[in-house]
């Protein structure tokens, strides 16, 4: 046996880098040549196979007919390469359809995850492959639940990547939308963060979610939302039930995050919809201070820009007009900013 392998590699034909190049050229005809004529098929069986991992270098380049070939051979089908990903984890992560549906129908562990935890669905879903990610979900007994090492389940990965479609299949599938990953953010709180308007009205429409629960900074959906000035996210989440009052850790409410920023749009929005105006944060400052707290500083330093500084002050006085409380302190540095603006459109 050992003098048969040995003349096999001495001509040249038979090395795994060839091998590689023919599965690349599809040329599975000689394939089978080799595997019937040059070697024994007692010494080129599945263990070559695995042993060489070409099924999962057919399945991560979607060379069907040779990763057919490998299934006929009795290749292992949930051999894992040096990362831990699997032919069908490969095959999902490029997106190839067709070698995911001959790797389910022969039987591959649809569920089993790499070192870091990820399934074959979470790495569609990461890479975008959303027909590749429909299979998967189709397939009975298919974890749509499983979490990696992060704890980053399906539904979170689909959310953070905003894929409307993927996020609305899991749904369907019965996908847990209040699950969350090891820092305590869950689906909406990562779409609402990013803008995902779609993908959080997707979510909010599922009877049972938590649209006030918080990761482990204390951060709500809405808070995530104010603090970048998503009018439209913060709507849809109010109407959802959301606690526009509802503080951080560090307790600076949604309005106190939009008035920091000059956030006017949805400091409106916030008032109209119950906000305190006068709610402080643990360090004792309100709304209207934190409005304020960049103008303070270009007293001092002049870094802040005048459309920057109109901003706020349009936030102070909608704050005002509201019945916010201002200090006299607070109250001169919003005289000097007014005096500044008006000093710089009068040279």
């Amino acid at each position: 046996m050992r003098n048969r392998r040995r003349t096999y590699k001495k001509r040249g034909g038979g090395k795994l880098e060839n091998i590689q190049k023919e599965i690349n050229d599809g040329i599975i005809t000689a394939l089978k040549d080799r595997f019937t004529t040059m070697i024994p098929l007692t010494n080129i069986t599945a263990k070559y196979i695995d042993d060489n991992n070409l099924l999962a270098y057919a399945a991560k380049n979607g060379k069907l007919p040779a990763v057919n070939l490998f299934i006929e051979k009795k290749a292992d089908l949930n051999k894992a390469d040096i990362k831990g990903d699997t032919p069908l984890s490969l095959a999902s992560w490029e997106g190839h359809l067709d070698v995911v549906q001959a790797l389910k129908e022969a039987g591959a562990d649809m569920n089993k995850a790499d070192d870091n935890g990820r399934t074959p669905i979470s790495l569609a879903i990461t890479n975008g492959q959303l027909e590749v990610v429909q299979a998967l979900i189709a397939v009975e007994g298919v974890d749509v639940n499983k979490a990696d090492t992060d704890g980053w389940t399906p539904i979170l990965r689909a959310s953070y990547h905003d894929h409307l479609k993927v996020v609305q299949a899991l749904i369907a599938a019965k996908a847990d939308v209040n699950t969350a990953d090891n820092k305590s953010n869950t689906p909406l709180a990562l779409a609402a963060d990013y803008g995902y308007l779609e993908v959080v009205q997707a979510l909010i429409a599922v009877d049972g979610v938590d649209v006030n629960k918080v990761n482990k900074d204390g951060w709500s959906p809405i808070l995530r939302a104010s603090r970048r000035g998503l009018v439209e996210v913060v709507q849809a989440l109010k109407e959802a039930g959301a606690d526009v009052n509802k503080p951080g850790d560090d307790g600076m409410t949604p309005l106190s995050r939009a008035s920091y920023r000059g956030q006017l749009e949805l400091v409106e929005e916030l008032i109209e919809n119950k906000a305190d105006v006068n709610k402080a944060d643990n360090k004792g400052n309100t709304p209207i201070s934190r409005a304020l707290s960049k103008m303070a500083k270009a007293d001092n330093d002049g870094w802040t820009s005048i459309g920057d500084m109109e901003a706020r002050l349009d936030v102070v006085r909608v704050l005002r007009r509201a019945g916010a409380n201002a200090s006299s302190e607070e109250l001169k540095v919003y005289e000097n900013a007014n005096e500044r603006v008006a000093e710089h459109y009068s040279v």
